[in-house]
């Protein structure tokens, strides 16, 4: 009983609903103080940064002030002729007979105290010359050079300046003014205030507190100071209010090198660098910030909040699970028993769920899941029958399919046959056509040679002609020199007459020859023209021969093609013959697959009829 109550779906959903109620206080409670102790790091960090500004404000402003104050008084004539006094001692009587006075009614008018009033007159390089408010053998006279570097820097620059410098009685601000007549600097003047005073000024809340501190090597310079409280490498010189040992030498150590926070006790201590005029670190300044009262009060704030989170978590709980129990638990029993009848069979019963949200939208879900799973089933059924009808066909066509195919196969073999006996006859013509074009070939290289041996009897015959009408001409001119000579032998009368003679038969042998080159020249033209005739001949003959090897080259091309194609068809029947081979096995396979058809058949009815459905 108690193992069903923690696996129901109400415990599941009460124990889901608890734990992020609970998770979400607890983050709720985790964000308060996380941010409650951010927001005190950002209040405490912001108030040091708005300390720390204040007081560099202040310390400027005090040096700029006191640097107004020694400009003032380096400009005075009266300065100037104290100077130039026969010695020391009458120029402090000049400064102290028309000073002071002013001084005094200075610090009157403005309610300053007298003693705090410091000016301080110097000689070059840097020794004391009058003090306004020390008297007797603390006027002035001592030497300065050995730690008052801002008067040394003074009179190597001849300009003015003004910042922190540790002297023997510890931190003070100073602003010192060069004196000059005309281009020449002759002593210089400076207004200090001690940084005590600037300390005691601060404006502090009751737990608000600051301390200054000095490194021990410059603390040597301030010999005066007999600082007892040493922390470290530090030595106590100033704080506005007493304060307990709550700061380390480590606290110290960092604030040397850059601002820094630390906690402790409920104390938030922010640390300083100190810096001189030259921006050389001289020691600390410590903020130190009480929040202890913040704190009480803070942690008052932080467990009311918490308080109001428990009870607002413990409301919470009770609503939901009313809620919870009224609007889900019941409806999804409901959605259980209709499920759990689906699952044993029951198409019959509707699921009908009233509303819009997300459990009456599964409960319509599933009972469109019952609705055509119910179609589903009786398509089944229907399916089923054309199975069991189309599995009986399937079975008398697949033994009729595998006689086709054994028939089939026996055709394709005789084809195959008849293709192979039709390409030995084609293979036998093809050679015939080869030899054909072979002898073909040898009478062309013949005619081609006989045709070579014409024309060159041709070339001959023509040459022939040449040389018979250069004979020809030979004898023309031989009987007109016979003519010449035989009228100049006519001429030469009886001595002539043997040279008559000779040119007569001269003559005679002329007509001759010219009458057998005549002759010789029709003969050769004859034979001239026979030869051209027999030429074109041959080449005709030579150009038809070509003609018949172009279509004997054209039958053996298309012999080959046809040996090819029937090589092709023998190939194609070979397969289409194991293609029928496989035909006739398939179409056992498929006898036999008809008949697990109808056994699958006969288990796909018996096992849909598990669900009960409408019997339309």
């Amino acid at each position: 009983m108690r193992k069903e109550l923690f696996n129901s779906l109400s415990f599941r959903l009460f124990s889901s609903i608890l734990s992020v109620i609970v998770f979400g206080a607890i983050a709720a409670i985790l964000t308060v103080l996380i941010s409650s102790k951010q927001r005190l790091m950002v209040d405490l960090r912001k108030d040091a940064k708005q300390f720390y500004e204040t007081f560099n404000l202040d310390l400027k402003r005090v040096s700029q002030k006191n640097l107004q104050i020694a400009s003032y008084y380096a400009t005075l004539p009266i300065v100037k002729k104290a100077y130039y006094a026969p010695n020391d001692e009458a120029g402090r009587a000049i400064l102290r007979r028309h000073l002071l006075p002013m001084i005094y009614e200075t610090t009157k008018l403005n309610n300053i105290n007298f003693e705090k009033y410091h000016i301080h007159f110097h000689r070059p390089p840097a020794v004391s010359f009058w003090r306004s408010w020390k008297r007797g053998k603390k006027e002035g006279g001592d030497d300065l050079r050995g730690f008052r570097f801002t008067i040394l820097d003074v009179y190597k620059s001849a300009k003015p300046i003004q910042g922190i410098e540790v002297g023997h009685m510890g931190i003070v601000i100073r602003g010192i003014a060069p004196i000059m007549d005309r281009d020449s600097m002759i002593g210089s003047v400076e207004h200090l205030i001690q940084f005590d005073d600037l300390i005691e000024f601060l404006v502090l809340k009751d737990n608000q507190n600051v301390a200054a501190f000095l490194t021990n090597d410059i603390s040597k310079i301030a010999w005066k100071l007999n600082s007892d409280k040493k922390i470290g490498d530090f030595s106590f010189f100033k704080s506005a209010k007493p304060f307990d040992d709550i700061i380390d030498a480590e606290y110290l150590e960092k604030g040397l090198i850059q601002p820094d926070l630390f906690m402790k006790d409920n104390n938030a201590i922010f640390t300083f660098p100190l810096k001189d005029y030259t921006g050389q670190t001289i020691g600390v300044l410590c903020y130190i910030n009480d929040f202890s009262e913040f704190q009480k009060y803070n942690t008052k704030i932080q467990i009311s909040i918490i308080v109001g989170i428990i009870i607002f978590t413990i409301i919470m709980f009770g609503v939901l699970y009313f809620f919870t129990k009224k609007n889900f638990i019941k409806r999804f029993n409901f959605l259980y028993r209709s499920i759990n009848e689906i699952a044993e069979g029951n198409l019959l019963r509707a699921i009908n769920m009233k509303g819009s949200d997300e459990i009456a939208k599964m409960g319509n879900a599933m009972d469109k899941m019952r609705s055509n799973l119910q179609n589903v089933i009786t398509k089944i059924y229907d399916v089923a029958d054309d199975i069991g009808k189309a599995g009986t066909v399937l079975d008398e066509s697949a033994h009729h399919l595998s006689d086709l195919a054994s028939r089939q196969a026996t055709s394709s073999e005789e084809v195959s046959a008849s293709v192979e006996e039709l390409t030995s006859n084609f293979n036998k013509i093809t050679e015939n056509s080869r030899d054909v074009n072979t002898q073909i070939d040898k009478s062309v290289v013949s005619i081609k040679e006989s045709n070579r041996v014409s024309e060159e009897t041709h070339k001959s015959m023509a040459t022939i002609v040449d040389r018979i009408n250069i004979i020809n001409d030979i004898s023309f001119q031989t009987n007109i020199l016979a003519l010449n000579a035989a009228v100049e032998a006519a001429r030469a009368g009886k001595y002539g007459k043997g040279f008559a003679v000779v040119a007569s038969e001269v003559r005679k042998l002329a007509e001759r020859s010219k009458i057998a080159s005549d002759e010789i020249n029709t003969l050769s033209n004859a034979g001239l023209l026979l030869s051209k005739q027999a030429d074109e001949q041959l080449n005709l003959i030579v150009e038809q021969i070509n003609s018949i090897t172009l279509i004997v080259e054209e039958i053996t091309s298309s012999r080959v093609e046809q040996n090819s194609a029937a090589v092709l068809i023998n190939e194609e029947m070979t397969n289409l013959s194991q293609l029928s081979q496989k035909n006739a096995a398939i179409a056992d396979n498929l006898s036999e697959s008809s008949t697990e058809l109808r056994r699958k058949y006969q288990l796909l009815i018996d096992s849909v009829a598990f669900f009960k459905r409408n019997s339309s």
